[in-house]
């Protein structure tokens, strides 16, 4: 039997919906929501109930660690201690903003599904007009991963989380498309100095520029993951991927995702341009996952996708076309 879903437009006044919305939260329902990176599938952060139904509506593995999602400074000194007085730093520069700090938490406050046992945790403020009116309302620090079905491209349109999460969550607002699109930059603020573990728009070229601070990218992937994202298969459409070479001779119904100018007239391919130019690396992002999704509409047998320069500015990029590319393993 499906869950039966309330859909509420973000441009609808508030007023009307703020009681629904608290009181989903009070009863530890789900809510999908728009933000800048991609739309997200929030519960109380505090409740068991509710991040364990976040995992049962995702059919996600359970023990992979949450980002919480706050809308004031105030309220890190409810569920974390001991921030570094740099990453506070971090916080007033670039929040609200596509950044999650990883902090100590204080014991016996989250749920310990949000943090998956670890004894830290991811935090961010979204720079969103309706994500930060959604947390205000319900006063309530949510923990929130992607709004799809675990394994599936990341949602940045509506239409996406209706596809995967009509009939399975219990509200969908509907807003615009994520102006960023793809998930949030993760620093881990407890170790110096600070690493990037999740790659996003925000690099620690930006970091170092407009603040002086020194991070860097982590050199190994921990067994125990400490950000969404580092653990399993994501990011996927459901036909296999591979790189688009230059020797490239499509055989069969196939797709090629690419800048504008590198592709061509094949026949029988299915083509989607990720934006004009290779230089144009923050509209590939924010069209990364419409691409993906776009080729599973379209029912191609495999899809070729163009790696972009392996160079800082685009390790976001890379890191997700990387992780769709030819694996079929579930562990990534």
């Amino acid at each position: 039997m499906k869950q039966e879903t309330i859909i509420i437009d973000e441009n609808e006044s508030m007023d009307n919906e703020s009681s629904t919305l608290r009181e989903m939260i009070k009863k530890d329902r789900v809510i999908a929501f728009p933000t800048e990176t991609v739309y997200g599938l929030g519960g109380n952060a505090y409740s068991d109930e509710a991040v364990k139904r976040i995992f049962q509506v995702k059919q996600r593995p359970a023990d992979n660690p949450l980002i919480v999602h706050i809308h004031c400074m105030e309220q890190l000194n409810e569920f974390t201690e001991h921030i570094h007085p740099d990453a506070y730093r971090l916080m007033k520069r670039y929040w609200p903003g596509p950044i999650t700090f990883i902090v100590p938490i204080k014991q016996g406050m989250l749920s310990h599904y949000v943090t998956a046992g670890l004894n830290t945790v991811g935090v961010r403020m979204p720079n969103h007009d309706f994500a930060l009116q959604f947390l205000r309302i319900v006063d309530t620090p949510i923990a929130a991963p992607s709004a799809n079905m675990s394994g599936r491209p990341s949602p940045t349109k509506f239409s996406h989380i209706e596809y995967d999460l009509y009939g399975r969550a219990d509200v969908l607002i509907r807003g615009d498309d994520s102006i960023v699109g793809v998930e949030s930059t993760v620093v881990d603020t407890t170790v110096e100095p600070f690493e990037i573990v999740r790659p996003g728009h925000i690099t620690a070229a930006d970091i170092m520029r407009e603040t002086g601070l020194e991070v860097i990218y982590e050199s190994t992937t921990s067994t125990t993951p400490k950000s969404p994202g580092m653990k399993y298969r994501h990011y996927a459409p459901k036909q296999p991927v591979y790189p688009l070479k230059e020797d490239f001779k499509p055989e069969g119904h196939v797709g090629v995702i690419a800048p504008a100018e590198l592709i061509k007239s094949w026949n029988n391919v299915v083509t989607f341009e990720l934006c004009e130019s290779v230089i144009d690396v923050n509209i590939a992002m924010r069209n990364l996952y419409k691409a993906l999704r776009f080729m599973d509409a379209q029912q191609v047998d495999t899809v070729y996708i163009y790696q972009f320069p392996r160079q800082e500015r685009y390790n976001a990029l890379n890191n997700r076309i990387d992780k769709v590319i030819s694996s079929k393993e579930e562990d990534l």
